[in-house]
């Protein structure tokens, strides 16, 4: 086991550590339950979100949602990476309690869940909605009470809003918000059915667009990002550490767009596949950033380090 830490620096690095790492420790969790059930069980299906409907159930919703709640949790290197994430975030909770359709085969009737999915969403959801609302809430409040009461309007609106980086991502937080309680209360039929796809390609998206961030490219366009937001861009990480990011980048995108443009092609698996190699790609670049930020974790020097929290 590792010493407890001595110092504050010590304490707060640790518990980034710890809690990087345990989102990989999620994913490898989600895909022994995968394994086992492919092995021992269902066999194989056409995604991995059909696994909801096996006993995979609860560790596929418990890992999504966790690892939701880990990327808000966690800063991101700057305000950009961190909008990213948030986003991302808020999404995996939506994979995770908006069931995929039922899988039309490799699922026998005596082998599901009986369980009403329209029951599940109509529970979840507004629960879900409700924790958004607080979230979104206590990510704004940033000041105490004894600072709301001291402080000036006009310095009151740039503490809580921070940022453009923070005020557009939850601006952006704010119309997901809005949006989804629009979706889900006037067409809730169509919610059920397409709000799992949809999130969950999105949420991979946002994740992309954080790898980009650590890549810096495209540099133009990232320069012009940065800029437009009032930001400076992040330090180019070093060329092996920047390549490895690359090829995690190029994974992804080349991995939608080959699976895309094989939808011709007769393959019960290729969403499966795409879904792995995509949470593969992820976890990658997980452990990539993790180690890039071993020693600091946070991008701030805090006081009273102690030599044996290295």
């Amino acid at each position: 086991m590792v010493n407890y830490p001595k110092s504050q620096h010590g304490y707060i690095s640790l518990s980034y550590r710890y809690l990087r790492l345990a989102m990989v420790v999620l994913v490898l969790t989600l895909g022994a339950s995968l394994a086992g059930e492919i092995i021992w069980g269902t066999g194989w299906l056409g995604s991995i979100s059909a696994y909801y409907y096996t006993p995979v159930h609860s560790i596929f919703v418990g890992m999504l949602v966790a690892i939701g709640v880990s990327l808000i949790a966690l800063k991101g290197r700057d305000s950009i990476e961190d909008m990213f994430f948030n986003i991302a975030g808020v999404l995996a909770p939506v994979v995770a309690l908006v069931p995929t359709t039922v899988p039309n085969e490799g699922i026998e009737a005596d082998e599901t869940f009986i369980i009403s999915t329209t029951g599940l969403v109509r529970n979840n959801v507004p629960a879900f909605l409700v924790g958004l609302v607080l979230a979104i809430a206590v990510g704004f409040a940033k000041p105490s009470t004894r600072e709301l009461l001291n402080v000036k309007a006009r310095d009151l609106v740039t503490a809580v809003t921070g940022s453009k980086a923070a005020r557009l991502g939850g601006g952006a937080l704010v119309l997901m918000l809005v949006g989804g309680v629009v979706w889900y209360f006037q067409w809730s039929d169509h919610f059920e059915k397409w709000a799992h796809g949809t999130s969950a390609i999105a949420m991979f998206f946002f994740i992309w667009c954080a790898v980009l961030v650590n890549i810096g490219a495209p540099r133009g366009l990232m320069e012009k990002l940065y800029r437009k937001l009032g930001e400076d861009p992040p330090p180019v990480p070093q060329p092996a550490l920047r390549r490895k990011y690359m090829w995690v980048a190029i994974g992804m995108a080349g991995t939608a767009i080959v699976i895309g443009v094989t939808q011709s092609i007769e393959w019960d698996q290729r969403v499966f596949w795409l879904e792995a190699i995509e949470i593969a790609l992820f976890a990658r670049f997980w452990v990539l950033q993790t180690y890039d930020g071993w020693e600091h974790g946070t991008t701030c020097e805090l006081p009273h380090t102690h030599p044996d929290d290295r």
